[in-house]
């Protein structure tokens, strides 16, 4: 497995920690926004783990109050948090844009240039979090979210993102998450547009790849199939797996099963041994058969 590092960085209170809990950790975005469940700040760097396809990712998430430290801080303290990066990633809340983006973007490029001396191949990129904070009104949204885009991806080369770990919002985050582990990853780029090509133009149709910790490693679903039918179908995986396990004694799920859902077929299969690290493959669809996921696992070599 190749080995990819991604450093997290950006001001205090941006939702860097509840980023990393809810996409590396699977925890609820509900519990992470409720008064009991948000987690305490940062303090220095917390680190995380996760194999990704092909890749093993190691997370860096940085304490926004010692934003500071890392920007203009020591060389040893910038080495140590950017060096060997090959993705940054900066935060920051939509809502601190609206107040003071000239702080922001000052910091940004303060993040750049220590990119630029101390991690050159890495790529960066801008995650404009909390949009669910924001006026309601499409038209003002857009226009917020232009000049974001303006400042941030137009003048500056840093492709901006807009987030949230909102549950209307939270499939925001997962997929951005996933464009760049997929693109740290070879064999990711590839699954990318093989699920592209899968899927049927026209059709009310989603594929769904889990690993053995419920976490999303990619997806793609036409319009039609919301986020919660998307997420009450990966609950179900999650719930028979669990009983399955209790009555086998610890073993994993490795038939395939069928299920009607609100008039599609959901088709799912679990495996045990896949050396991209994929425990599940789902396909919720109206024509979807066995032979679409004998097609997928031809594709990532599992039996």
């Amino acid at each position: 497995m190749v080995s990819k590092k991604i450093f997290i960085i950006g001001p205090p209170a941006a939702g860097k920690t509840c980023i990393t809990k809810a996409f590396f950790e699977g925890e609820q975005p509900d519990k992470l926004l409720s008064d009991f469940g948000s987690p305490e700040p940062t303090l220095g760097v917390e680190h995380y783990k996760c194999a990704w396809i092909d890749t093993d990712i190691g997370v860096l998430d940085s304490s926004g109050q010692e934003m500071s430290r890392f920007l203009d801080g020591e060389d040893i303290e910038k080495e140590m948090s950017f060096g060997s990066s090959d993705a940054i990633v900066y935060v920051f809340d939509i809502e601190d844009w609206m107040k003071n983006s000239k702080e922001i973007l000052t910091n940004l490029k303060k993040a750049m240039s220590v990119q630029e001396k101390y991690a050159p191949n890495a790529r960066m990129f801008s995650f404009c979090h909390k949009i669910d904070l924001i006026a309601i009104d499409p038209e003002e949204r857009v226009k917020i979210f232009e000049d974001v885009k303006k400042k941030i991806q137009k003048d500056l080369g840093i492709k901006v993102v807009f987030t949230s770990i909102d549950p209307n919002f939270i499939h925001t985050l997962f997929r951005s998450m996933q464009i760049i582990l997929n693109d740290l990853s070879k064999k990711g780029t590839e699954l990318e547009q093989f699920i592209k090509d899968l899927l049927l133009k026209g059709e009310s149709s989603a594929l769904i790849l889990l690993n053995r910790d419920y976490r999303v490693i990619s997806e793609r679903r036409s319009d039609d199939i919301s986020v919660l039918s998307m997420y009450n179908v990966i609950n179900f995986v999650k719930s028979i797996n669990k009983s399955f396990s209790k009555i086998k004694n610890g073993d994993f799920l490795a038939e395939g099963i069928v299920k009607s859902y609100k008039g599609n077929q959901v088709i799912i299969r679990g495996l045990k041994n896949n050396k991209y690290s994929i425990a599940f493959v789902i396909i919720f669809s109206e024509k979807a058969t066995l032979k679409t996921v004998d097609r997928v696992l031809e594709f990532i070599g599992s039996s």
